[in-house]
């Protein structure tokens, strides 16, 4: 018998998962450190390492409590307000004013998310908070293609990208196999973590990277 070739074939895509942040929606925490240090004798660097610690993805930070839904707003707001000395000015509506305020809608995606559904079932996985996610959910890039169903949030699941079990956790409630399965994403380290579950990335970022390049990607993808 002579011997048969086999050839590999990776698994049909079936699904996106699309990051919140820098992705459907542009941000930039340093403003909000920025327009707290109006109300704080510190710095707006040293106001970032007191919520943020040393980055985003920092565990253990005030920002991380919040993130992974351990700290309530008003919680997260009087240790925020404890920890950067803030003055009495600096009320919980204006925190959550301040808070929102870095966000900018990437309109342009749109078009795209429109294509692709036609295609992909489209999900989305974002590490945010109560704050946050109350404006966010009303823009038009999230409330026209997302919903309960199709959207896991760190604050309510109890835990946050790259962490393994907010991956399992959307793959579930989202019916997928993680070898079926792309995440776009603006940071490699939550692209990394997914591709160790079996799972593929893109990384993008849409205050740097053109979305003809993502379409293109997406595009190249196996069907």
């Amino acid at each position: 018998m002579g011997a048969q070739a086999f050839i590999m074939t990776k698994p049909k895509i079936t699904n996106l998962i699309f990051d919140c942040g820098n992705v459907l929606v542009a941000f930039n925490i340093e403003i909000i450190c920025q327009k707290l240090s109006n109300f704080s004798p510190f710095s707006p660097k040293k106001i970032f390492s007191l919520i943020y610690g040393k980055g985003l993805l920092f565990e253990g930070s005030l920002h991380h409590q919040f993130e992974i839904g351990q700290l309530k707003t008003p919680d997260f707001f009087r240790q925020v307000k404890k920890a950067i000395q803030a003055n009495s000015s600096l009320t919980l509506e204006k925190f959550k004013e301040i808070s929102t305020s870095v966000f900018k809608e990437n309109s342009d995606i749109i078009e795209l998310l429109e294509n692709v559904k036609q295609n992909f079932k489209i999900s989305l996985l974002s590490n945010t908070n109560e704050i946050c996610w109350n404006y966010l959910k009303e823009l038009p890039v999230i409330k026209n293609y997302f919903d309960e169903k199709n959207t896991v949030l760190s604050f309510l699941v109890g835990a946050q990208k790259p962490e393994k079990a907010i991956y399992e956790t959307a793959l579930n409630k989202f019916n997928c196999q993680a070898n079926q399965t792309v995440l776009i994403d603006d940071e490699p380290l939550n692209i990394e973590s997914f591709v160790q579950l079996g799972g593929r990335g893109i990384k993008y970022n849409c205050q740097k990277d053109s979305l003809e390049k993502l379409s293109e990607e997406i595009r190249n993808l196996s069907f």
